[in-house]
């Protein structure tokens, strides 16, 4: 499912530095746009809490921005 997972990154301003792990060896901030559709993220049984509600809060952002449903099932 990680692999699955967008990693977005939202600039309101040119950052001193971005909080990524791993870091990236390079990153280029451009303007842009991208498509998003509503997603299906299944957990699996052994991740922790903290993770599981990391996950539900990134689909209902992605719900809220793209106005598609994005769901959170147990694996």
């Amino acid at each position: 499912m990680m692999e699955m997972l967008p990693l977005v990154i939202c600039n309101a301003g040119v950052p001193s530095s971005i909080g990524v792990i791993p870091y990236p060896n390079e990153v280029t901030l451009c303007e842009g746009t991208f498509r998003a559709d509503g997603a299906t993220f299944t957990l699996d049984k052994s991740i922790g809490s903290g993770a599981k509600e990391a996950v539900k809060m990134f689909s209902s952002k992605l719900s809220a921005i793209t106005q598609k449903t994005s769901k959170v099932r147990e694996g």
